[in-house]
């Protein structure tokens, strides 16, 4: 299984677009997994996989920065508390989607969101006080700063 060669392609971050996408559509669910991880892979083709029968794919695209806000809302109704639990704690869910996952039933879920949204409200609200701050060289170094 680890010398497979369509899991090494899956799993290399150089791997054409073109050859995620056959790998994406494999029988073998691992090699699929291994598309889902791949830093690389698009997020059309992580739309596409978002409905994978396995959990741990969707688990893994639910994570993954590549993943649209449509799959990632799409992703926070998945009946395996896992998928949305990873859906809650990726940073480019929607705030709608959050605030919805903040009623969820599972505790770790909830506590995801709850989460992600407190640190989002924080980095705003770091932002805002040094582009307000009084001190000259802090708002200059800070007004260009998007890492918030």
């Amino acid at each position: 299984m680890r010398n497979n060669p369509k899991m090494k392609l899956a799993k290399d971050p150089s791997t054409s677009a073109e050859v995620l996408e056959m790998l994406s559509e494999d029988i073998d669910f691992h090699v699929r997994w291994d598309v889902a991880r791949n830093p690389s892979t698009s997020a059309a083709v992580l739309d596409r996989l978002s409905g994978d029968a396995e959990y741990r794919i969707r688990r893994d695209i639910a994570y993954h920065s590549n993943t649209s806000e449509s799959t990632l809302e799409k992703l926070s109704e998945d009946p395996k508390w896992i998928v949305r639990h990873y859906v809650a704690e990726n940073m480019n869910t929607p705030i709608s989607v959050l605030e919805k996952l903040r009623l969820d039933e599972e505790e770790y879920v909830r506590k995801s969101a709850d989460a992600n949204l407190s640190i989002r409200w924080f980095a705003a609200n770091l932002r805002c006080a040094l582009c307000l701050s009084t001190d000259f060289n802090v708002r200059q170094e800070n007004k260009w700063s998007t890492a918030f």
